[in-house]
């Protein structure tokens, strides 16, 4: 059986294999573009990555809020769009899922 954070790191590379959609780069969401959620939530998923799948509190709080913003807005976006963004969401779905503290 493939552990989380192996299971995480190959999606991670898969995602960052497909392209942001064309035009999204800068569409604002709440207070921040679309670039600046996925540079975000892809910094938490390295870091989940980096230390063995642990998050801290602050961190996953930081990460369901961006996830609940960019989910409330996908019906906004093309099927492009909606696609790309609802990978990065289920990606976001399982650290949040697996994700423990980090040591203290």
């Amino acid at each position: 059986m493939t552990s989380p954070v192996t299971q995480v790191t190959e999606r991670y590379e898969e995602f960052l294999a497909k392209p942001f959609p064309a035009g999204y780069r800068m569409k604002t969401v709440g207070n921040k573009t679309l670039a600046v959620y996925q540079s975000e939530m892809l910094g938490f998923i390295i870091t989940y990555a980096n230390t063995n799948g642990s998050l801290g509190s602050r961190q996953r709080k930081v990460l369901n809020d961006d996830a609940q913003q960019l989910q409330k807005a996908l019906s906004e976006f093309s099927e492009e769009a909606q696609v790309y963004f609802k990978e990065l969401l289920s990606l976001v779905q399982y650290v949040l899922r697996t994700a423990h503290d980090q040591p203290k």
